[in-house]
């Protein structure tokens, strides 16, 4: 189980007071503020991911992780997996992106340090 060291925070961040992004284009990343990393994606419509690359990959997957810490048995997000509409997908991104074909509704990525 894990530890808060800093409950503030940590409902700053379930609240997004850290910040938070729209994205409903595939041109290009997003990426958070300096000193901040992505933690949670909200997807708007069903949405796929060029680009979804984790903070550390030996805790986080990802497009090319598929990590999962000391367990076993996870895969990477393939180009075809849809993460559908309303989903939210927590954990601790440096980059993301939409594949073309994910474009029409968006994404909201929420940021936290």
């Amino acid at each position: 189980m894990s530890r808060l060291h800093n409950n503030g925070k940590a409902n700053k961040m379930a609240y997004g007071q850290f910040g938070s992004a729209f994205k409903n284009t595939a041109a290009g990343n997003l990426t958070p503020p300096a000193g901040q990393v992505i933690v949670a994606i909200q997807m708007l419509g069903d949405s796929t991911f060029d680009v979804l690359t984790p903070e550390d990959e030996t805790k986080c997957f990802g497009v090319t992780s598929s990590t999962h810490g000391a367990g076993s048995g996870g895969v990477a997000v393939a180009a075809a997996n849809v993460f559908a509409e309303g989903m939210m997908i927590y954990g601790r991104w440096t980059a993301v992106s939409l594949s073309a074909d994910a474009t029409s509704a968006g994404i909201i990525c929420y940021f936290g340090e």
